[in-house]
């Protein structure tokens, strides 16, 4: 029997009438913050929550593993479903396939979505409102953010006066309310601009993370940018943390160093199903194919070599892996020579830097 063919008036209708917050939220317990949601992701194991639903632009992002899509792209992934099979179950969800036994009944009302002027004037409040938490913080040298990294090992005058990092004396945890000392690092994006924050909550006395939930937090628009310690050359090193890449880039002089923030960052967007996960029952891995059209971290023309400095201690190194591979073969592409430079298992650079072994992380 041949899929059912629908039209794009009715795969608009579909997506308008679908709350992707109740939908998700039947699956992942979800955290309002802002105009979005938070949670952690279910198609990967992650320390910290990085999965994100947005209701406005009716997609879901996660920073971590760069699982992206609306709501049939969410149903396919979770269920293993072929788009046609996603498609009635939404559709039908939505009251739009009355002839059906599992019909919802008459069709749900159109969820209110801003247009794509709204969107845009939401995406210029976030870039200003990074640039002024940018612009109130003060420069990095005798801050507590000098000692947090200090603390870290990175020690070498010239990262420490980078112009990427600044220093907050106070700014908002939002979860919990405190007003913290912050290392604050400047994300910029493709074209050198300053386009969101990263924000490191620090103890009172600088020498390590804040003993919150979620000390590490991007602010503004990050996809697609990072945090640059040097003008890149031809050979580029990138890492997913700042304390990674400064390990790195203290550790090889002359090589310059940027941190993308994430690994979905730096492997971008994936294209067509991934594999089953191995280790995990229900979960599928990051699809290893690049889709070419939706980049993470985007390098100028200038890089020829990318040097990517993986991290060796997550908790889903199957997934890890699978973006590692959609990231270099992402690169490749762009006619990019491309190395890969890993740390022990259950370590990272800045580990190797402090000579923490492997078994203590």
């Amino acid at each position: 029997m041949n899929a059912p063919r629908f039209t794009e008036a009715f795969l608009d209708d579909v997506r308008a009438r679908t709350s992707l917050v109740e939908l998700i939220g039947g699956h992942v317990r979800l955290m309002r913050r802002g105009r979005d949601h938070v949670g952690a992701c279910p198609f990967h194991d992650e320390r910290t929550p990085s999965f994100t639903v947005s209701e406005e632009k009716g997609f879901f992002h996660c920073f971590g593993c760069g699982a992206h899509g609306d709501a049939i792209a969410f149903l396919q992934r979770l269920g293993g479903l072929r788009f046609p099979g996603a498609l009635e179950a939404l559709a039908s969800r939505a009251g739009l396939l009355p002839g059906r036994d599992d019909a919802a009944g008459a069709p749900r009302p159109a969820i209110e979505r801003p247009s794509p002027r709204d969107l845009e004037d939401r995406r210029r409040d976030l870039i200003a409102w990074s640039r002024r938490i940018w612009r109130e913080a003060t420069a990095l040298p005798g801050t507590l953010g000098e000692v947090y990294l200090r603390h870290r090992g990175i020690a070498s005058p010239e990262l420490l006066a980078v112009p990427t990092l600044r220093y907050a004396a106070a700014l908002e945890h939002r979860e919990t309310g405190l007003m913290l000392p912050t290392l604050v690092g400047a994300v910029q994006g493709a074209d050198g601009s300053i386009t969101g924050i990263h924000r490191t909550f620090l103890t009172s006395d600088g020498r390590g993370k804040a003993g919150v939930s979620s000390p590490k937090k991007m602010g503004g628009i990050c996809w697609g940018g990072a945090v640059r310690f040097a003008k890149a050359g031809e050979r580029l090193a990138i890492g997913e943390g700042i304390e990674t890449t400064l390990s790195v880039v203290q550790s090889v002089p002359g090589l310059p160093g940027w941190a993308a923030l994430s690994l979905g960052n730096i492997a971008g967007a994936g294209f067509g199903p991934g594999k089953p996960h191995p280790r995990l029952p229900g979960r599928v891995l990051p699809a290893e194919e690049p889709d070419m059209g939706r980049p993470g971290i985007r390098f100028p023309d200038v890089v020829r070599e990318v040097v990517i400095c993986a991290d060796a201690d997550s908790r889903d190194p199957e997934s890890a892996e699978a973006l590692l591979i959609r990231a270099g073969r992402r690169f490749m592409a762009e006619g990019r020579i491309v190395r890969m430079a890993r740390p022990p298992l259950g370590s990272d650079f800045n580990d190797i830097l402090r000579g923490v072994p492997s078994d203590e992380h």
